[in-house]
């Protein structure tokens, strides 16, 4: 926004009449004393003022309406960038929406890999005891054979 006058050309002027219309009333009234130009004078007394008064506050009108233009200007661009990023916020959450939903995924795959470890685990362990045991029975055999055969330690 650019700087917007205090003043306008118009203003002196209206302050320049004002100040004639005060000077030529005071001396109308010093040269002629009826109540007519009495009366005339005091009301171009008042007239005068009020009406540089009223220019100034037309000045001040046009300036507020300037910067009202400005600032409606920014509120409406504003208006836009919070329409773009509420696009923006919608997408980001449908977007962590579908990675929440992943993570769930993968925390079910964790979850059976676990137990299929833990099975695989016991399983491990169960095939152990059945080899030791077949090992022992291997023994048990072999040490029959050798005995049946006749031979011993």
């Amino acid at each position: 926004m650019k700087p917007i006058p205090e003043t306008t050309l118009v203003e002196p002027v209206a302050a320049e009449v004002a100040a004639i219309a005060i000077l030529t009333a005071i001396i109308a009234m010093a040269i002629e004393h009826t109540a007519l130009v009495i009366l005339g004078s005091l009301l171009s007394m008042v007239v005068g003022p009020y009406a540089y008064w009223q220019q100034a506050r037309l000045t001040d009108i046009r300036a507020l309406q300037a910067t009202q233009r400005v600032i409606q200007e920014q509120v409406d661009k504003l208006k836009q960038e919070n329409e773009v990023l509420a696009q923006e916020v919608k997408k980001r959450t449908d977007s962590l929406q579908r990675m929440y939903d992943i993570q769930q995924a993968l925390d079910f795959l964790l979850g059976l890999q676990r137990q299929s470890i833990d099975i695989f685990a016991k399983q491990v362990e169960v095939n152990e005891g059945i080899l030791k045991q077949m090992q022992s029975n291997l023994k048990a055999c072999v040490m029959q054979n050798f005995t049946f055969h006749g031979i011993t330690k």
